[in-house]
């Protein structure tokens, strides 16, 4: 019994301790610009289809005081990032797609705007995306271009993340398999403990009785 029992203690202390697939993972940063607009329908439902060709300008930034928060539509309220400098222009593929992402990213501020062209004449407004470990996506759909809708008006959203510390969010991050596994050789070892000290109790009555 004991020998089982170190066992198991060895077992769980292993599990605990981790491996390299429980080691955090530096997150993978991205964004993306999904870009459609409307198009002539015989129907009252409004039809929209992928723009290909569509600019838009990523600048990494910083607040310019730091007791006022960056507005993305106000130039004077945040300057280019002197750490970690980008300033890209990202161009919409025939899917109405446009992503950035790989080492180029970091996390902190970024000033997304859209381009005017022949074919956005009324750019969507200026959007702040923030980049972290916790976000490390941000996806941003302007609506610029549809009919029913204020062309001035951006419309950006985080994209959903797998899990989340529970704070706000009220969501869990998942516990590792690894933590699983050892919370279940654990409740086995006290089983196993329990059944042994009521089979030890039930050998000193039959004894006592036996007397």
């Amino acid at each position: 019994m004991k020998r089982m029992v170190t066992i198991i203690l060895m077992v769980t202390l292993g599990l605990l301790l981790g491996g390299p697939s429980d080691r955090p993972v530096a997150a993978a940063f991205s964004v993306s610009v999904t870009k459609r607009v409307s198009v002539a329908s015989q129907t009252s439902a409004q039809q929209t289809v992928p723009l290909a060709g569509a600019r838009y300008r990523l600048v990494h930034v910083v607040a310019a005081q730091a007791d006022v928060p960056i507005d993305p539509r106000k130039v004077s309220t945040y300057r280019v990032s002197d750490t970690a400098p980008l300033d890209v222009v990202l161009t919409t593929n025939r899917d109405g797609i446009a992503r950035l992402s790989g080492t180029a990213l970091v996390s902190g501020h970024y000033v997304l705007a859209e381009l005017r062209t022949s074919q956005v004449t009324a750019p969507a407004r200026p959007v702040l995306a923030t980049l972290s470990a916790q976000a490390p996506v941000f996806a941003y759909s302007p609506k610029s271009g549809l009919v029913s809708l204020d062309v001035a008006t951006g419309d950006n959203r985080p994209a959903e993340q797998e899990a989340r510390i529970m704070q706000t969010s009220g969501r869990v991050t998942p516990l590792p398999w690894r933590r699983l596994l050892a919370l279940g050789l654990l409740s086995l070892m006290a089983s196993a403990v329990l059944a042994a000290g009521l089979r030890r109790r039930r050998e000193v009555s039959a004894i006592d009785t036996q007397r």
